[in-house]
């Protein structure tokens, strides 16, 4: 088949995709992406066609204009148009045009899709989408949800190429070196939940019955007393004010954005993730990826990655007291704890991989091209 994919930015993960994808005898690949986009080389260096292709608009006609002289420059098979931007860009550059290639959208958040909005239906609406996919079933669920029922949507996880480099340390940041930490990851606003990790927190330093946390539990590596990393941008200032709080101060670090901030999860405890909304939550793949115990909220795609009390805890989003039991059960058990992390780090390898998103990607393009 020949196969045009459509990009803003390439990230890691889907230049590993289009490589395997380009070593498949079936596949003849081209992509199109954003002059800057840095791993253009990577792609080219794997025997790929890479193409420029700027949009910046859902209404951007010059972008439009060069998108339908390279469907008239060769005849393709799929488009897979990966952002809202390029999907509505290849609605308009094959419109009249013979032979269109079959389109493919992508959607990676559970935001429903308005009816009354005209963009709409340039992208998810548009009567000539061949299928969609979704990078959760709760993605999928919410497209559903809102209608879209016509094109294919497959459900097709991330995959995820795990982070090279050195693993640093905490004591750089004031964390005890010997300390249990829990760690967040994710820009802080009020959709992640910090609020209500702070609120456990508190539960957990202001009670008097749970001595792992101020005690050591000689048990593993981290035998000193419980503390939490938050890891992102402070887009909340809120949680600004509650970290302040004399039973949190010392014990809750707000990092701010840390470079390379994967390279410290290896060194954690925990990873806990609190949202109230979530598409599929890159960094808790990172961390189980490194054998990590998660803890989440049941919400979103979170719960597909990780399996209650297989691979971590889930517990219900909003509730403080069963977010602060979780973490107290696993900072008290350190067999258990290591059991769900081993399962995670397995998960991730098996059932999360690129190789598996791969697969998956090129078994749609066929579905589609027999539908």
């Amino acid at each position: 088949m020949k196969l045009l994919q459509l990009f803003h930015n390439l990230n890691v993960g889907a230049t590993e995709m289009a490589v395997q994808l380009a070593a498949r005898p079936d596949v003849e690949l081209t992509v199109m992406c954003e002059p800057e986009s840095k791993r253009q080389l990577d792609l080219k260096d794997a025997g790929i066609d890479v193409r420029p292709l700027q949009f910046r608009s859902k209404l951007d006609w010059q972008a439009v204009r060069v998108l339908r002289r390279e469907l008239q420059r060769q005849r393709y098979d799929v488009v897979h148009a990966f952002t809202s931007r390029t999907m509505a860009g290849a609605m308009l550059a094959t419109t009249w045009l013979p032979a269109a290639p079959a389109i493919v959208g992508y959607r990676g958040i559970m935001d429903p899709v308005r009816k009354l909005d005209p963009a709409s239906w340039l992208t998810f609406l548009h009567p000539r989408l061949k299928a969609v996919s979704c990078i959760s079933d709760s993605c999928r669920s919410g497209l559903e949800q809102s209608g879209v029922s016509r094109p294919v949507l497959r459900t097709i996880h991330l995959g995820l190429v795990p982070s090279p480099g050195v693993e640093q340390t905490w004591e750089q940041y004031g964390i005890p070196a010997n300390a249990f930490v829990a760690v967040f990851v994710g820009n802080i606003r009020p959709v992640k939940g910090v609020d209500v990790l702070l609120a456990a927190a508190k539960q957990l330093f202001e009670g008097d019955t749970f001595p792992g946390v101020n005690g050591a539990r000689g048990e593993s590596m981290h035998s000193g007393p419980l503390h939490f990393a938050l890891i992102g941008e402070v887009r909340d200032q809120a949680i600004s004010e509650l970290a302040k709080s004399p039973a949190l101060r010392d014990r809750v670090h707000l990092l701010g954005p840390v470079p390379n901030a994967q390279r410290l999860l290896g060194n954690a405890s925990l990873f806990v993730m609190p949202s109230r909304r979530e598409g599929l939550c890159k960094s808790l793949m990172e961390a189980m990826s490194r054998g990590v115990c998660p803890v989440i909220s049941n919400v979103g795609g979170m719960p597909e990655l990780v399996r209650h009390e297989q691979d971590g805890l889930v517990v219900e989003p909003e509730q403080p007291a069963a977010l602060a039991a979780a973490i107290r059960r696993l900072v008290e058990d350190h067999s258990l704890r290591q059991r769900l992390a081993a399962s995670a780090q397995q998960r991730i390898e098996s059932e999360f991989s690129v190789e598996r998103m791969t697969e998956r990607t090129h078994q749609l393009y066929k579905d589609v091209l027999v539908a």
